[in-house]
């Protein structure tokens, strides 16, 4: 019993003292249609987490946690150099429902925040049983001339006056792949002046209610942005163009169609070019694709 409650009954108030009038209120407004609304309590959906007992024990040991992260670093376990970062990669993993193993080969601690690699985090989508389908894969993007067909019926480049030049200029429109080009309509010729990978993510999310929704994302990375933002300067980004541009349009997408997956978090490569850290690419399948890649600059 409450002490407001025990303090009614010292003063010989009681539920029984409530007055008819009183108790036919509350019978009327317990009868009142308008309140349905507001009496219908939403349970919050509650994200299930993870067993952490296993990490809480090992955290309670510091030191056996230490000598554990020793032995992968010394054993050659890992590609991580570092004891606490090997701690930082399997505490983060936990939270990701990962195993030791997969945590410490796949998630790497760069200034003190974790990156993920681009395979896992493929799996994580895979696993949770999101499509993606890559639309464009380091697709050429044409900036088009207008055109006129001629006395021939040929289609020839419309020009104009243009100050300072001796001779008239082609029209210049908009930038577009070739697929989105009718060339039959209005295009008389065109130049390559960016490259763009775009990938298309689907996922069918369950709601609150019970219902699942379908969710659509699209995620694209242009040459012309890796150069905005100084990347292109970079020897994997000179190297290895395709598959970089690859990696940002679909990090970036999985973010987005996922981020109650992946909490976030950025790819190992996204991570070093912000923070200007040398990484290597040595997968000879990525680096056969890109030998024959042409660099926008």
């Amino acid at each position: 019993m409450s002490e407001h409650e025990q303090e009614n009954l010292n003063n010989g108030v009681s539920n029984k003292g409530v007055s008819d009038s009183a108790n036919q209120n509350l019978k009327d407004l317990s009868n009142d249609k308008s309140l349905e609304k507001i009496n219908t309590i939403t349970t919050p959906v509650i994200p299930k987490q993870n067993d952490f007992s296993e990490l809480a024990a090992a955290v309670k040991h510091l030191e056996q946690m230490k000598q554990l992260a020793s032995v992968f670093v010394k054993g050659g376990l890992c590609p991580i150099k570092k004891e606490e970062d090997v701690i930082i990669a399997i505490i983060t993993g936990n939270q990701l429902g990962l195993p030791y193993t997969t945590s410490i080969n796949n998630i790497f601690p760069i200034n003190g925040k974790p990156g993920m690699s681009a395979h896992l985090i493929r799996a994580l989508l895979l696993q949770n049983g999101i499509v993606f389908n890559k639309d464009y894969d380091f697709e050429p993007m044409y900036q088009y001339y207008e055109g006129d067909l001629d006395a021939n019926g040929k289609l020839v480049a419309r020009k104009i006056e243009v100050a300072g030049k001796d001779k008239p200029q082609p029209i210049l429109r908009g930038v577009a792949t070739l697929d989105k080009i009718d060339e039959t309509k209005y295009v008389a010729g065109r130049v390559e002046v960016d490259r763009v990978t775009q990938y298309t993510f689907t996922r069918m999310l369950k709601q609150a209610n019970g219902e699942y929704e379908k969710i659509k994302v699209i995620s694209s990375f242009k040459m012309s942005e890796a150069n905005t933002a100084g990347l292109l300067g970079k020897d994997n980004w000179k190297n290895y163009p395709v598959r970089m541009c690859d990696a940002r349009a679909f990090t970036a997408g999985a973010r987005e169609v996922a981020s109650d997956i992946i909490f976030g978090m950025y790819s190992i490569n996204e991570l070093a070019d912000t923070y200007d850290i040398p990484y290597t690419i040595t997968d000879t399948l990525e680096e056969s694709i890109v030998q024959d890649a042409v660099i926008i600059k």
